[in-house]
């Protein structure tokens, strides 16, 4: 028996078995009420969290704490974290802008009373809220991500896989980066919309920062493009074409499309780009695609996303249009006796407001990367003087960028 036991292999298995244990006993510690139970389900509170047991009373708490069936929790300061048995996740926070903390009961399944939660789960998840559930799908690469809000109505918001909304048997389905709110129990909308993004809000910045980053670039450039450049020709499909390498070869590309769906200059040439690059569907299926989304409200960061549709190629698409288009002011005659070049300064920004769910943002973003000519007569004019003072204000510079975080 001595010799087993000093065998190499004997050693390591007994070594593993004696770690597996020890680590069985921390867990089991970590989650142990007052009375030696197990929990139904693992608190960590990063700060502190207030728990109400089933005879109301009330105790503050911090670090991993076990929770039962029917306790209900609430962050006080600090996000909180609780562990499920079915081994989801789900996040809570104090008060965040205009929401409530957090409280949540320990149920099956869980049921949020106010306040926002953040639930992940690779195998699914339920959560009920006022009479809603919503079950989060299966995740396919990687953990599903879902936002769950309960104040004067119950919204549902998808980050990353899908999921279902049951309000009293009106069933909706959720894909991912959309939002549905339900105002009155059994009378959901029909269709989800677009998340509402908030730069401030770290879950939105946590799953989408990149999404949100881009979006304000791709504003940025558009307006630059519909406020400066020549759009003579902008309701054509060769003027596109000739912009955008991605619609090489897209038959489906059509005037018919362009007139359907009317959009600003800008819009069409950032839209366009996205649905050459992506290859989901049909060229003309993932143009009403795109748009159609956008029209709903949605950032061209999240239209980009949901097309599957990278950052970089996507503004490198965008930029290059942008240098090969001549400003409408600079397709005149030619300069007679001499030209002002606009070129970038040390540190080109566009300014770009957008609104969330805490209220109205104003972020900074590169210009497009652009340099053209503008001619100035030779005896100088109040009128041309006044237009190159303007396209100067509007480009702000010449370079432009990958968006931060991208």
């Amino acid at each position: 028996m001595t010799a087993l036991l000093e065998h190499p292999a004997t050693r390591r298995v007994a070594m593993a078995s004696v770690a597996a244990l020890l680590f069985a006993g921390i867990v089991a510690v970590a989650t142990k009420d007052n009375t030696g139970g197990i929990g139904d389900a693992r608190l960590t509170a990063k700060g502190r969290a207030a728990v109400t047991s089933l005879t109301g009373q009330r105790r503050e708490v911090s670090g991993v704490v076990a929770l039962h069936r029917g306790e209900t929790v609430e962050a006080v300061d600090g996000v909180m974290t609780v562990e499920l048995p079915d081994g989801s996740t789900v996040e809570g926070r104090p008060s965040f802008e205009n929401s409530e903390p957090t409280q949540l009961k320990i149920a099956q399944p869980v049921e949020l009373l106010a306040g926002d939660l953040l639930v992940t789960a690779s195998n699914g998840a339920d959560v009920l809220a006022d009479g809603n559930r919503v079950h989060l799908d299966d995740g396919i690469d990687g953990a599903s991500a879902a936002r769950v809000s309960r104040s004067l109505a119950v919204d549902a918001e998808v980050y990353r896989g899908s999921a279902t909304l049951d309000s009293a048997g009106q069933v909706r389905p959720l894909p991912a980066l959309r939002a549905i709110e339900v105002a009155a129990l059994g009378r959901p909308p029909s269709a989800p919309s677009p998340l509402r993004l908030d730069d401030a809000d770290p879950w939105d910045r946590r799953f989408l920062g990149d999404a949100i980053d881009l979006g304000h670039t791709l504003d940025s450039y558009a307006a630059t493009y519909t406020s400066t450049l020549g759009t003579a020709n902008a309701r054509t499909p060769g003027f596109y074409l000739a912009l955008l390498p991605s619609l090489a070869n897209q038959a489906d590309f059509t005037a018919d499309l362009l007139v359907s769906m009317p959009h600003t200059p800008g819009d069409t040439v950032v839209g366009s780009a996205i649905a050459g690059l992506s290859r989901r569907t049909s060229f003309a299926q993932r143009w009403r695609d795109v748009f159609t989304f956008r029209d709903a409200g949605a950032t061209w960061g999240l239209v980009a996303l949901d097309q599957g549709v990278a950052t970089d190629p996507l503004l490198s698409e965008v930029q290059n249009a942008l240098n090969n288009t001549g400003f409408q002011f600079a397709q005149g005659a030619a300069p007679t006796t001499g030209t002002t070049a606009i070129t970038g300064g040390s540190s080109p920004t566009t300014t770009s407001t957008t609104s969330g769910r805490g209220g109205t943002t104003t972020t900074t973003s590169p210009a497009p990367p652009t340099s053209t000519l503008v001619p100035v007569p030779p005896t100088g004019s109040p009128l041309v003087d006044g237009v190159v003072n303007q396209v100067n204000q509007l480009l702000g510079g010449a370079a432009g960028g990958r968006p931060p975080g991208s």
